[in-house]
């Protein structure tokens, strides 16, 4: 680390990943049902050519009967705190589907019983405030916790943060660039 020119000394990161401990921190509802981290897939498309990421998002993938495609949630929203099955996505389903009704009013009162979104608001605009855009919320859909606490809604918790300002967001030198 330098200070005004003069080398400081070494910065340490102490970080928790979250789990239970961290919401009975950190939340007033201490029960945690589902708890996902929201991540890139390891699978890469390839579309004309190019290799690109699979983000988490919550679109509606299915099967052309109608059954939603586990494995293409397992990868970007993998499980954690796991207490009953890893294969069990019926809250993060319910989320999906909620998100995804086309009826305007079912939508509304659905998105707001599955997720709390006021919260979910307030860390997109952190993370959009802090440049901080391989972040879910931003361009990429990674780098967040997703909880659902027993008898709650969704919840998110933010992740790593790997970039260090909106310049690089642009495409410009980052700021906190050691050279």
């Amino acid at each position: 680390m330098t200070v005004l020119g003069a080398r400081r000394g070494v910065i340490f990161e102490d970080s928790q990943q979250p789990n239970s401990d961290v919401v009975a921190e950190w939340s007033r509802l201490t029960t945690m049902v589902t708890c996902t981290k929201l991540r890139t897939g390891r699978v890469r498309q390839f579309r004309d050519g190019k290799l690109y990421n699979i983000n988490a998002t919550l679109e509606n993938f299915t099967t052309t009967g109608g059954v939603k495609k586990m494995a293409r949630y397992r990868w970007n929203w993998r499980k954690r705190a796991v207490s009953s099955s890893a294969n069990d996505f019926t809250n993060l389903f319910r989320l999906v589907d909620a998100v995804n009704n086309p009826d305007t009013a079912a939508y509304t009162s659905q998105t707001e019983a599955e997720m709390d979104v006021e919260e979910w608001m307030r860390v997109f605009c952190v993370e959009h405030i802090a440049g901080n855009w391989d972040s879910y919320g931003y361009s990429r859909g990674k780098n967040m916790y997703g909880y659902r606490p027993q008898n709650g809604k969704w919840q998110l918790f933010a992740g790593t943060s790997t970039s260090c300002s909106a310049r690089e967001a642009m495409g410009l030198r980052p700021t906190c660039s050691p050279r």
